[in-house]
């Protein structure tokens, strides 16, 4: 290509060629080197999007739509009361806005579950629970995942491996237009009205996201009636 550039300047420069023609010809190799760029450009974005989808299991590290939502939900969190009244804090795991830590400080004050906590405060134990929360690229049109990563929670509200009984976390129970705090302070009504508590025998238990996740498929086959069912109006 660079060879015929040369030919086409020379070529240009030749004065038995028309006026209108050398016009053209000195504009087409300025054409070709664009053109060059624009397609080195687009092979670099591409081979970038493979890498992308590769570290993401072949699919795309979230859509411009759930990146946005997301950000802007991030934002409001941040701002919201319940943030600000110390019931609970939201962080970014590795600054991905598509998996949050959220840890739990304000139940239900005459709750079990509240007890437990301040008992395992005054046992040198955490004085929070923490969730994980990770959200497909699909969101808000499917529900995000939650799991209790500590401490360990016994109950009816509980399924196990860290999984919460909860209608509003699956395809069915879940509407597009639910936002994270609201979310986040119905799970916590949840496990106070389920009897959830923190198991002290247990304290030092930790299930990891997979075993979560399994769980969380085998009470989905499960059927509604293992669910709770709060309120949606």
């Amino acid at each position: 290509m660079l060879a015929n550039f040369i030919n086409l300047k020379m070529i240009s420069r030749s004065n038995k060629l028309p006026t209108f023609l050398k016009r053209v010809l000195t504009i087409v190799p300025m054409l070709l080197v664009v053109m060059m760029i624009v397609v080195e450009t687009q092979l670099a974005q591409s081979a970038a999007t493979k890498a992308t989808q590769a570290q993401n299991g072949g699919r795309l590290f979230g859509s411009a739509l759930a990146t946005k939502r997301l950000m802007k939900e991030f934002k409001d969190v941040q701002e919201s009361d319940s943030v600000r009244n110390g019931v609970f804090t939201a962080e970014l795991v590795d600054d991905n806005i598509f998996e949050w830590h959220v840890k739990l400080y304000k139940v239900g004050p005459d709750s079990r579950l509240n007890y437990t906590l301040m008992e395992s405060k005054r046992n040198g134990g955490v004085d929070h629970i923490k969730l994980q929360i990770k959200y497909s690229d699909d969101y808000p049109f499917s529900p995000p995942f939650v799991r209790v990563v500590y401490p360990y929670l016994a109950g009816v509200a509980m399924y196990g491996n860290g999984v919460i009984c909860s209608q509003l976390l699956t395809e069915e129970g879940w509407a597009s237009s639910y936002t994270i705090e609201p979310l986040i302070l119905q799970l916590s009504a949840t496990l106070c009205e389920g009897n959830a508590f923190v198991d002290l025998r247990y304290a030092e238990l930790r299930f990891t996201y997979e075993e979560a996740r399994e769980s969380f498929e085998a009470l989905s086959k499960k059927g509604s009636e293992d669910w709770s069912w709060p309120d949606k109006s």
